[in-house]
């Protein structure tokens, strides 16, 4: 199980996303959000539960290198 684990890491990634939405007072109000995703493509296809980018603004996906990059919210259901 642990050599699986250890090949399936690279694939995983985390998750963030941001929300912006008007404030009771007036203004803005930022809401962050974390998840995890795995990387089904080289071309860069993610899955990952709706709950976690649904709604978002903006959205950011950090691979285990560190490498961060900015993603957009397509869903997908089959």
């Amino acid at each position: 199980m642990a050599e699986v684990a250890a090949k399936a890491a690279d694939s995983v990634v985390e998750i963030n996303t941001e929300t912006v939405s008007s404030s009771f007072y007036g203004g803005q109000r930022v809401s962050q959000s974390a998840g995890s995703g795995v990387i089904l493509s080289a071309d860069g296809y993610i899955v990952t539960n709706n709950h976690v980018v649904a709604g978002a603004d903006s959205i950011t996906v950090r691979t285990r290198d560190g490498k961060s990059y900015w993603g957009y919210y397509t869903p997908k259901i089959g």
